[in-house]
């Protein structure tokens, strides 16, 4: 080996200055074009993934407000309505209890109509959220939220329809209906709150529901406008749903104070991220005196 390298050593000066270029201009050429190549691909790779992200940002996002607008629509339409007649009903029902008229029953509105289910693509977008963008965090508590709010939505639902079902064909007195519509102690200490538990869980899962599309669609606005920067002006562009001015001229929409757990972790999300863009310019704000 030690003979191998002495005659390549003493063959170096025959070797002419032009020759030495050449074979370094290959070398340089194939380096750069190595590069280059590395680097190209490495980029498009890189916008390839950003722009499957961003597609399925803007997929999560048709989806979440695609439930939002049934939920909106079945609580407009039904939700709302069963609510409150409900409500009103018992009201009318408790008060003559008060003062029942004398020989006669008590005349109120019991309603067994049935409720239908809107269909939602829940599960895709749970898969969606969960593997092929990257959402953390309080985003991620939304989605798990809204898939329980959902669940707690149909379980009312069907638990609403049967126990209407129930009440409506079994032969009962008129006022042991109306108690166990209404879930009123029937004086022997017996309770049948099934109906009337069912109409609080709608409401309520209802309003969740609404309230987590609003929220899930701020998060995926919020991590989809980085993606859609990074892709630049010539990829898919972030599908962006204002929310806030549907939900001002609204009465659909449930108040924000009732979800004081989501409501903090978004003011503290809000202040992190001011804290971030703030530590990029730690000389701004400070007085001339210091």
């Amino acid at each position: 080996m030690h003979d191998y390298w002495q005659v390549l050593l003493n063959a170096l000066p025959s070797i002419s200055g032009e020759f030495l270029g050449r074979v370094l201009a290959v070398l340089i050429g194939a380096f750069a074009g190595a590069y280059a190549a590395n680097w190209f691909a490495f980029r498009k790779a890189r916008i390839e993934r950003n722009t499957a992200e961003l597609l399925a940002i803007n997929a999560a996002t048709s989806m979440t407000f695609g439930i939002l607008n049934d939920a909106c629509s079945f609580k407009d339409q039904y939700g709302r309505r069963t609510v409150e007649n409900f409500r009103a009903s018992k009201k009318h029902y408790l008060s003559a209890l008060q003062n029942p008229p004398p020989g006669k029953q008590i005349d109120v509105a019991l309603e067994f109509y049935q409720l239908s289910h809107f269909k939602t693509p829940i599960e895709k977008l749970y898969d969606l959220c969960m593997s092929e963008m990257n959402m953390t965090g309080i985003g991620l508590h939304a989605v798990s939220v809204l898939s329980q709010s959902l669940e707690s939505f149909r379980t009312s639902l069907d638990g609403r329809n049967q126990a209407a079902e129930r009440l409506e064909k079994t032969q009962l007195p008129p006022d042991e209906r109306a108690y166990r519509y209404f879930g009123i102690n029937t004086g022997s200490g017996v309770y049948d709150t099934r109906f009337s538990d069912s109409i609080e869980g709608l409401e309520h899962s209802l309003d969740s529901v609404i309230y987590c599309c609003c929220f899930l669609i701020g998060q995926l606005a919020r991590i989809g406008e980085p993606v859609e920067k990074r892709i630049g002006k010539n990829g898919p562009r972030l599908r962006r749903t204002e929310i806030k001015g549907i939900e001002a001229d609204s009465d659909l929409f449930p108040e924000r104070s009732g979800f004081p757990d989501f409501e903090k972790a978004l003011e503290n999300q809000n202040e992190s991220e001011e804290k971030s863009r703030r530590s990029w310019f730690p000389f701004f704000g400070k007085s001339k005196g210091k």
